[in-house]
């Protein structure tokens, strides 16, 4: 990622550079504490996959998709039972299709479920850390990090 640190203009307060990084603004007055929201950041993301490591199996429910999304791709349609009524049994429309395109391509649903959640938490985090970067809270409040602390 590059980093461009835009200097102050003649206007504003000495030591008010900010860097840019990834189109995103890092504020601060040094770039000591830049690395060290860098660092933070860094270390979220390390302990974010630490738990999706130890987190990492299949549920009884998930092999639900797995049968729709896999009777989907062989051209039966969104059916439990092939040949037999048609009863929408997921809640996660999305999740099936995203699993039956794997199936189609011969990715089974059970391997590719987890390469699929893992992608997905970690665009998370990336969009939770892009929001956080590009809309900062205003001077001198600090984001809400838990609802009973609201004004």
């Amino acid at each position: 990622m590059k980093v461009v640190v835009r200097r102050n203009s003649s206007s504003e307060p000495r030591g008010s550079d900010t860097a840019v990084a990834g189109g995103f603004s890092l504020p601060g007055k040094s770039p000591w504490a830049r690395g060290l929201l860098g660092a933070a950041l860094v270390m979220t993301l390390a302990l974010l996959l630490a738990h999706a490591a130890v987190y990492w199996f299949l549920t009884d429910d998930a092999f639900i998709s797995f049968r729709y999304a896999r009777n989907l791709s062989n051209g039966d349609g969104l059916v439990f039972n092939p040949g037999f009524e048609r009863v929408e049994g997921y809640t996660n429309f999305l999740w099936v299709i995203l699993l039956a395109a794997c199936d189609a391509i011969g990715l089974r649903p059970e391997s590719s479920a987890g390469v699929l959640s893992l992608g997905a938490t970690i665009l998370l985090w990336g969009l939770v850390v892009g929001f956080a970067l590009r809309f900062p809270p205003p001077a001198g409040q600090a984001w809400l990090t838990h609802a009973g602390h609201a004004p």
